[in-house]
């Protein structure tokens, strides 16, 4: 399916959950473009809870900690022509930042650059880091639908390239949105039942793959 002249990818994130907890959360590419093309994927989430590095593959297409995906455009002159990041789901804006300035260092505690934060409900939130500044175009409070322009793609902050990095939370716990989380099995009536999700960190019982890959 298309918007413009680019591929949307619509990504599951699929959770098997009691109604108290969370329901499914649907995501859109937050910027449109080609992949493989004019975008590419970089980094994905860090799954290995230690010092190693460990992709949503098995492999080591991220670095230690990052809790994110990096969508990567071609270059800083396509920065200067404006690329949109877009809101990859419908929710409510929680937070932004802007006045950082791209490709400079980045200020202690403000690795994410200029960016936005937004509420999905059900205890999803989406961050958008590095985008360019003074690009930012929304304010806490504020509703917007999926694929609404949030801001420009940049270099602020903790940034070695251009591009966007997506992160994914339920309930302030990082989620990898192409591995999802584990699944939640209804309990049997004399079992405690667990009181949250966790992101996954490895086998066995995990939710179908999430992203539609690049």
């Amino acid at each position: 399916m298309r918007i413009g002249s680019g591929i949307r990818l619509v990504f599951a994130l699929a959770v098997a959950a009691s109604p108290a907890t969370a329901a499914d959360l649907a995501l859109d590419l937050p910027v449109v473009c080609r992949p493989g093309v004019d975008c590419w994927v970089v980094n994905y989430v860090d799954l290995d809870a230690g010092p190693g590095v460990r992709d949503f593959n098995c492999g080591q297409a991220s670095y230690n900690g990052h809790k994110g995906v990096d969508i990567a455009v071609r270059d800083f002159a396509q920065v200067r022509a404006g690329i949109p990041a877009r809101a990859a789901a419908a929710g409510t804006v929680a937070r932004v930042r802007d006045g950082i300035d791209d490709r400079a260092a980045a200020p202690k505690g403000q690795e994410c650059g200029n960016g936005v934060v937004v509420d999905h409900g059900r205890g999803w939130t989406t961050q958008y880091c590095h985008l360019r500044r003074g690009s930012i175009a929304v304010k806490p409070g504020a509703s917007i639908a999926a694929g609404d322009a949030i801001g420009m793609i940049g270099q602020s902050g903790l940034a070695d390239f251009p591009h966007v990095h997506l992160q994914v939370a339920l309930n302030e716990t990082i989620v990898d949105p192409f591995r999802g989380v584990l699944f939640e099995v209804e309990p049997a009536p004399e079992v405690e039942h667990p009181e949250h999700l966790e992101v996954l960190r490895g086998p066995p019982h995990v939710a179908p793959r999430a992203f539609a890959a690049f």
